[in-house]
C-alpha cells in the first residue's frame, strides 16, 4: 500500500461567520484544508479520521498554537468520545513534532476553544500504514510483508494511579534485516526526542527502557516482503528496570519499587572503549541473588554471582567492552519485609580501549595501575609488522596477578610466553620476530570461572619493552656470541639471555663460565654481563676488555650497546667473541661479589670439599680475593 497523506489545517477566527466544524476525513483522499469559524461562546469541534480496513493511522503535529486558558486539543483512539485518550494538549503544552498513532483504522481529533478573539492554529499531517500502530501496557509487535517504506509504533504504559510511575521496556528478539533496514527507538512520542537505539542487525538488539510511559519505534527500509522483525514489550516500574546509555552514571535500587526480578543495563552509546563497574555496596536478603553479565541479557558471559551468604564487604571492579554492555540482574522469588536497605548501589564509567601499537621502546601497565585492575578486562599491544627480522625484548618491573589473570606474548598468533602470579620472572624475554610477522602482548583478566565466585585481583603489572634489531633467547650447553655473525651493521643495541641446562644430580649445580675476547681498541661500544637472566640481576661486567668469569646460576644476561655519537675509527675495527660453557660445581660452593655478604654453610650441602670465593666486583680501590674451604671433611 502506498502512503496517502492528508494535511488538516485548522485556523480559528472568532469574529468571522460560523461554518460547520464536525466532519469525517478519509485520509486516502487528497489534502484537505479546513477553516473553522465560530461565535463568542466556547467552541467544540471534532474530526474523525478514517483509513482503510487493516490499517492504522499516523498523525504528526506540524504546528499547534492555542491562545485561550480553556483551549484544549484531544486525540482519541477511535471514532467517538468514549475512546481511550491518545494525547491532549492545553495552552502551555508543546506537541509540535509529536506522533499520534491509532490502534485501529479510526481516530478522533477534538478542539475545545474558549471565547476570546485570538487566532488558533492546529496543523497536522496524517496517513495510513499497513504495519505499526498504538499498543498498550504489554504484548508483542511484529512487522511482515510491508509495502511501506516506514512504519510507526507507539508503545504506551497505562497509569491507573496518579502517584504511579511506569516505563516501557522493549525487547526485540527476531528479525531479518538487510543493510538498508533499520529500527529506530525514541524516548517519548516524537522523533525529535532522545534516540535510544538505531538497530540495523539482530546482533545489535538490546533491551530498551523509556524514561517515562511512551516509546516511539520507527522502522525504515522494510519494503521487501522477505524482511521482518518482532519483539515483546512490558510496563515496568522505574528504578527496577533501567537502561543507562550515558558514558558514566551512578545507581541505587530502591526496595519500594522492587519486583520479583529487576535489571539494570549499562549500554553506553559509544562504540569503543570499556565500561568499568564499581559496586560500592551490596546488601541482599536471604532469598535474593545478584548476577553480573557481560552483555545486555542473561545469555552473556557471567562475571559474578552474589547471594546473602557470599556477599563481600568490598568488591573488585568489573569490566566489559562498551560495545557489548554490562547487565546486573536481581532475582527475588518472594517479598522479604525485613530488608529495608537498597540491595545494591554503585557507579560506572567508560575508559578508552587499551589496545594500541608498541613504539620502538616504552613501558606498559595493567588497566588502572597501580590500583587493582578490573576483572574481565582484555588489553592487547601489537608490534607492527616490518620488512626485516627484529627481536622483542620484555622485562617486568612489577607483577601481581591473581586467579586466572594472565599476560601472554604471542608471535604469529602462537603463544611463546605466559606470565601469572606475583613472582617476578627469573628471566627477561627476548624473542625473534621474523619479517612481516605480527607480535603482541595480551593482558587478560577474564574471570575464567563462569561467574561462580569472585576473584580478588592483584595490583597488576608494569613492564618495559624494546624492539631491537638483534638478540634472542639462547638455550644451549655451550656456544659463542660473535660481533661478526650475530650483530648486523649499524645496530646500536642487542640483548641475549643465555640459559645452560640444569643438572639432574641434586648435589651439583650448573652455572655458566664466560670468556670474552676483544680484538681492537675502539671505545664506541661496550659489553654488559649480568649474573642471571634479567636486567635486574647483579652486574658481572661492563666494558670492552678481554676477561673471564663465572655466574652463580645457570643464566646470564648479555647486552651489546654501541654509542651512536662516538666517532671512533677504531670502533669499526673492534670485534668480540663471547664464549660460554656449562660449569658444574658442588652445591656447597659459593661465589660472592658483593662488598659485604653473609654465608651460612648447611651440612646437608657438604661434599668432600667446599669453597667460598669472595671477589667483590669493584672497578677501583683496594680489595683482595679470599677463599675459605673445608677439605677432606668426613661425613658424620
Amino acid at each position: 500500500m502506498f502512503r496517502l497523506v492528508c494535511m488538516v489545517i485548522i485556523f480559528v477566527d472568532i469574529a468571522s461567520a460560523v461554518s460547520t466544524c464536525d466532519k469525517t476525513v478519509n485520509i486516502d483522499s487528497s489534502v484537505t484544508t479546513i477553516d473553522l469559524n465560530d461565535t463568542t461562546k466556547p467552541n467544540i469541534c471534532s474530526w474523525t479520521l478514517q483509513s482503510p480496513n487493516d490499517t492504522t493511522i499516523v498523525v504528526k503535529i506540524i504546528d499547534i498554537q492555542l491562545r485561550g486558558g480553556l483551549d484544549r486539543v484531544i486525540a482519541l483512539d477511535g471514532p467517538d468520545e468514549n475512546e481511550t485518550v491518545i494525547q491532549q494538549c492545553g495552552l502551555y503544552c508543546n506537541l509540535k513534532g509529536a506522533f499520534l498513532i491509532s490502534s485501529k483504522n479510526k481516530m478522533m481529533l477534538q478542539t475545545y476553544l474558549d471565547g476570546n478573539n485570538d487566532i488558533r492554529i492546529v496543523s497536522v499531517a496524517a496517513w495510513a500504514q499497513d504495519n505499526g500502530g498504538r499498543f498498550y501496557d504489554k504484548g508483542y509487535i511484529t512487522l511482515k510483508n510491508s509495502t511501506d517504506n516506514s512504519s510507526y509504533y507507539q508503545l504506551h504504559s497505562t497509569i491507573k494511579d496518579p502517584d504511579e510511575k511506569l516505563q516501557i521496556q522493549l525487547i526485540l528478539n527476531d528479525s531479518l534485516m538487510y543493510p538498508k533496514s533499520s529500527v529506530k527507538v525514541y524516548d517519548g512520542i516524537s522523533d525529535q526526542g532522545p534516540l535510544l537505539a538505531n538497530f540495523r542487525t539482530i546482533e545489535q538488539f538490546v533491551p530498551i527502557t523509556s524514561s517515562q510511559q511512551d516509546l516511539l519505534i520507527v522502522t525504515e527500509g522494510f519494503n521487501d516482503e522477505r524482511l521482518y522483525f518482532g519483539g515483546s514489550f512490558d510496563s515496568v516500574k522505574p528504578d527496577c528496570h533501567k537502561v543507562s546509555s550515558e558514558s558514566s552514571g551512578t545507581f541505587s535500587l530502591d526496595r519500594k519499587n522492587l519486583m520479583t526480578g529487576c535489571n539494570w543495563l549499562i549500554n553506553p552509546t559509544m562504540s569503543s572503549g570499556n565500561i568499568i563497574l564499581d559496586l560500592s555496596s551490596v546488601d541482599l536478603c536471604g532469598n535474593e541473588t545478584l548476577v553480573i553479565y557481560e552483555g545486555l541479557s542473561s545469555f552473556g558471559q557471567k562475571l559474578a554471582t552474589i547471594t546473602k551468604k557470599t556477599q563481600l564487604s568490598s568488591y573488585p571492579l568489573f569490566s566489559a567492552p562498551a560495545g557489548n554492555g554490562l547487565s546486573i540482574f536481581l532475582d527475588r522469588p518472594a517479598l522479604n519485609t525485613t530488608c529495608i536497605t537498597p540491595p545494591f548501589s554503585g557507579s560506572y564509567w567508560t575508559v578508552p580501549t587499551c589496545t594500541s601499537d608498541l613504539q620502538p621502546s616504552g613501558t606498559i601497565t595493567s588497566p588502572l595501575y597501580p590500583s587493582q585492575y578490573p576483572l574481565n578486562y582484555v588489553c592487547q599491544w601489537n608490534a607492527k609488522p616490518v620488512d626485516k627480522a627484529t627481536s622483542l625484548y620484555v622485562t617486568f618491573n612489577t607483577l601481581d596477578l591473581s586467579g586466572a589473570t594472565t599476560i601472554n606474548l604471542n608471535v604469529k598468533s602462537k603463544q611463546v610466553a605466559n606470565y601469572t602470579g606475583s613472582a617476578l620472572p627469573a628471566s627477561d624475554l627476548v624473542t625473534k620476530v621474523t619479517s612481516n610477522t605480527t607480535a603482541s602482548i595480551v593482558f587478560d583478566s577474564n574471570t575464567g570461572n563462569l561467574g561462580t565466585g569472585i576473584e580478588i585481583p592483584g595490583q597488576g603489572f608494569s613492564l618495559s619493552y624494546k624492539i631491537l634489531e638483534c638478540g634472542n633467547q639462547i638455550n644451549a650447553g655451550n656456544g659463542t656470541l660473535s660481533s661478526d655473525t650475530d650483530i648486523p651493521d649499524n645496530v646500536t643495541e642487542c640483548i641475549w639471555v643465555i640459559t645452560v641446562p640444569l643438572t639432574a644430580a641434586s648435589q651439583f649445580k650448573n652455572i655458566v663460565s664466560l670468556k670474552l675476547i676483544i680484538a681492537g681498541g675502539g671505545k664506541g661500544y661496550k659489553i654488559e654481563l649480568r649474573d642471571g637472566g634479567s636486567v635486574r640481576s647483579p652486574l658481572l661486567y661492563s666494558g670492552l676488555k678481554s676477561m673471564s668469569t663465572v655466574t652463580t646460576n645457570n643464566m646470564v644476561w648479555v647486552r651489546f650497546a654501541r654509542n651512536s655519537t662516538e666517532n671512533d675509527e677504531a670502533a669499526a675495527n673492534t670485534s668480540f667473541n663471547l664464549y660460554f660453557d656449562t660449569f658444574t660445581k658442588p652445591l656447597c660452593n659459593k661465589v660472592s661479589r658483593l662488598p659485604y655478604d653473609e654465608y651460612i654453610l648447611h651440612r646437608k650441602n657438604f661434599s668432600a670439599k667446599c669453597t667460598w670465593a669472595i671477589s667483590p666486583d669493584q672497578t677501583s680501590g683496594l680489595y683482595s680475593q679470599i677463599s675459605y674451604f673445608i677439605e677432606d671433611f668426613a661425613y658424620g
